[in-house]
């Protein structure tokens, strides 16, 4: 039987649908209403981001990094923030410990790497950890404790990540029981 790509994308679209109760929804759906969800995956990018920035903070406190009320302070910090707002994703300026952190929540296009793009999303953001953002209201990121969070969302995330750190200096893959410094980034994986 030959292929036959609407019946290939209306599979796919009504399984996942199915797991709600909701049956053949391909079938129910016009041109406008497509274009509605198509603009709905703004909000879920944004809400995929905003929980793993949260998962980030939670595992930094469950190691022991942030005491009880640098945690609250950060999520509520984080909760407040516009989700396209310039800047880091989480930029914590405590009396104790500086924290800056960019969230990628990219599933890799290729098995075992990044695209050409989504690549140089997390290089560009590397050097923005690194040197500091012209949009962001940090003099200088030199006192901070800076972190990657990777959304660990593919069994080859490692590999992905780690043609990454080949290409960078002062990129680490985080360890708990690593003393952690202000001279490297460290990629956690969430």
């Amino acid at each position: 039987m030959a292929y036959s790509r609407d019946k290939d994308l209306k599979q796919n679209f009504n399984e996942f649908f199915g797991k709600f109760g909701v049956n053949d929804l391909y079938s129910k759906l016009s041109g406008r209403d497509l274009i509605e969800l198509k603009k709905l995956l703004s909000c879920i990018n944004n809400i995929i981001t905003l929980r793993t920035t949260r998962d980030f903070v939670e595992k930094l406190y469950a190691d022991g990094f942030l005491t009880k009320s640098e945690r609250e302070q950060i999520l509520k910090d984080v909760d407040s923030q516009h989700a396209n707002a310039n800047g880091f994703d989480v930029q914590y300026d405590g009396k104790d410990k500086k924290i800056i952190a960019e969230v990628k929540c990219n599933i890799p296009v290729n098995v075992t790497s990044f695209g050409a793009a989504q690549e140089e999303g997390i290089l560009e953001d590397i050097e923005h950890l690194l040197k500091g953002k012209k949009k962001s209201d940090i003099p200088s990121v030199a006192p901070y404790y800076k972190f990657m969070v990777v959304m660990d969302c593919s069994d080859h995330i490692d590999e992905c990540v780690a043609k990454i750190i080949k290409k960078t200096e002062h990129v680490k893959l985080y360890s708990p029981a690593e003393h952690l410094d202000t001279n490297n980034i460290y990629i956690m994986y969430v």
